[in-house]
C-alpha cells in the first residue's frame, strides 16, 4: 500500500514529465483562500501551472480500499479579450483530462479517477480550474 506522500510524489512526476505545465506545487492547503495565496508564489514565466492538494482520506468497501480525494488546480494569468489566452486554459483542461482519462489510470498499485471540473478562482489576476480526482489502493 502507497502512503499519501508517494501518491502525491507520482502525481507531481507525472504532471511535470507532461511537459505541458511550468510549474507543479504539492500544496497543504486546506480551503481556497489558502490555495489563491500558492498562485503569489509562481513568476509569470511558470504559468500554466498546477496546484496539487489533498481534500480528504476515508477506508470505504467495508475498509477494504483507501481513497484520497484531491484537487488538481490548473491556473494561468487572466488576460481579458484574447481567445488565445482562453483556447490555453481549456488545453489546461484537455491535458488533465489525458493524463488521466475519464475511465481510470492505473499507477504503482492506485487507480486514479477524474470528476468534476469547476472554476475557481477568487483572484480577477488568475484563471483557475480544479479538477477532482480520487485515488483508489486496496488495503493490506
Amino acid at each position: 500500500m502507497r502512503k499519501a506522500s508517494a501518491i502525491m510524489a507520482d502525481l507531481k512526476t507525472r504532471l511535470e514529465t507532461s511537459g505541458f505545465f511550468g510549474a507543479v506545487v504539492l500544496s497543504s492547503a486546506q480551503v481556497d483562500d489558502q490555495i489563491q495565496q500558492e498562485l503569489r508564489v509562481f513568476g509569470k514565466h511558470m504559468f500554466p501551472a498546477v496546484i496539487v492538494a489533498f481534500e480528504a482520506g476515508e477506508l470505504v468497501e467495508a475498509h477494504t480500499v483507501e481513497e484520497f480525494k484531491l484537487k488538481l488546480v490548473v491556473v494561468d494569468i487572466f488576460r481579458p479579450g484574447t481567445d488565445a489566452m482562453a483556447l490555453r486554459v481549456f488545453a489546461m483542461i484537455e491535458r488533465l483530462r489525458e493524463l488521466f482519462p475519464p475511465r481510470g489510470h492505473h499507477e504503482n498499485g492506485c487507480f486514479y479517477v477524474p470528476g468534476g471540473i469547476s472554476a475557481m478562482s477568487a483572484d480577477p489576476m488568475f484563471v483557475c480550474f480544479a479538477q477532482q480526482l480520487t485515488v483508489k489502493q486496496g488495503v493490506e
